[in-house]
């Protein structure tokens, strides 16, 4: 027995029709399973910035002393807290062409110019006199060095010296005023696009990216 079913449509319709139904229903399981993709890219991204060289050296290395972080790691969790936590996943409208699916996963993260983490208190290191009495001078912008600075000099200060000159008869003293300067080093300079926080980032993309995959492949009906 054969059965022949007929459609009004042309050809060209009925498959536009398909692959409609199909986008939609697509757009339904990518909007089902997006906390899952975003809870898989938290995870790798701030497994990746707490494993760093940049993280691991402000915490116990060479960096903590440059930037004279007093107790790094509560500044950096609350840092990378608000970090992961602005990560969002977004899922273009699902198209399908010659029986193929295409779906395009947009990683957002934060602020584009960092403001919202370079406005957090941790961000910025109070600058105290030796026995940490006292506050001295403006908060160090430690945070912002880091991610946008480069290899930019930055003024630190002034240092105030004596040079002893000779005059016609007699030893005579004059002041003298020299900036003291520091950058960040070389190993560890960052720019917008391209600090410890992209660079955590982009060392995951591989791991993040054969996460979603899986997820999507186990939970396709």
């Amino acid at each position: 027995m054969q059965i022949e079913i007929k459609s009004r449509l042309s050809p060209q319709k009925f498959k536009k029709a398909v692959a409609n139904r199909t986008s939609a229903k697509l757009t339904l399981f990518f909007n089902r399973i997006q906390r899952r993709m975003v809870k898989i890219v938290q995870i790798e991204v701030r497994r990746a910035l707490n494993e760093s060289t940049e993280v691991q050296s402000m915490i116990y290395g060479v960096l903590r002393g440059e930037l004279g972080l007093t107790e790094p790691k509560g500044k950096l969790k609350a840092i990378i807290d608000r970090f992961v936590n602005s990560i969002t996943v977004s899922v273009r409208r699902p198209r399908v062409i010659g029986g193929k699916i295409f779906a395009s996963l947009n990683i957002g993260v934060g602020a584009p110019d960092y403001s919202d983490i370079l406005g957090l208190p941790q961000a910025k290191q109070e600058r105290t006199n030796a026995k940490r009495t006292e506050i001295t001078g403006e908060p160090l912008q430690w945070l912002r060095w880091m991610l946008l600075e480069g290899a930019s000099r930055i003024i630190l200060g002034y240092d105030v010296v004596t040079d002893q000159m000779m005059g016609r008869s007699s030893l005579r003293y004059v002041m003298q005023r020299r900036r003291t300067y520091w950058s960040v080093p070389q190993e560890f300079q960052g720019y917008p696009d391209n600090n410890f926080l992209t660079r955590a980032i982009d060392a995951r993309s591989d791991i993040i990216e054969s996460r979603i995959f899986a997820l999507v492949k186990n939970n396709v009906r």
